[in-house]
């Protein structure tokens, strides 16, 4: 458990830098929007509701938002992985706070739900 909550302080810490540098030193290049016209990307999107979730779940241990965060980030990954990698080159896809947004993070939100989360989430009615 102790490892789990250092693990979504150190995501929520490293999504907000990430997105602070992007915000206001982005460059304009295709990836590398700032402001607030950076929120049009679903990878910005998706690693802000991830960085919400990690807030939420420190405090009421909600699984449910850990594993819908989880599941937006992953299809980045896989967009990012299958099709825009490929596409215009990893080179590309992972430079800047891309790295972070693209990679490092949907993989550790990937293992944190894997192999830290302590209850299967179930269909609720």
């Amino acid at each position: 458990m102790k490892f789990r909550k250092t693990l979504n302080i150190v995501l929520l810490i490293i999504i907000l830098y990430e997105y602070y540098i992007m915000f206001f030193y982005g460059d304009g290049t295709m990836l590398g929007v700032g402001g607030i016209k950076s929120l049009r990307y679903f990878t910005i999107l998706s690693n802000l509701f991830e960085a919400l979730a990690c807030v939420v779940w420190l405090f009421t241990s909600n699984e449910h938002i850990k594993y819908y965060a989880t599941v937006a980030i992953m299809i980045t990954f896989t967009v990012v992985m299958g099709f825009l990698g490929p596409l215009f080159g990893y080179g590309l896809m992972f430079q800047g706070p891309n790295l972070y947004f693209h990679l490092i993070v949907p993989l550790a939100a990937l293992f944190e739900n894997l192999f830290s989360c302590e209850h299967q989430i179930n269909k609720e009615r």
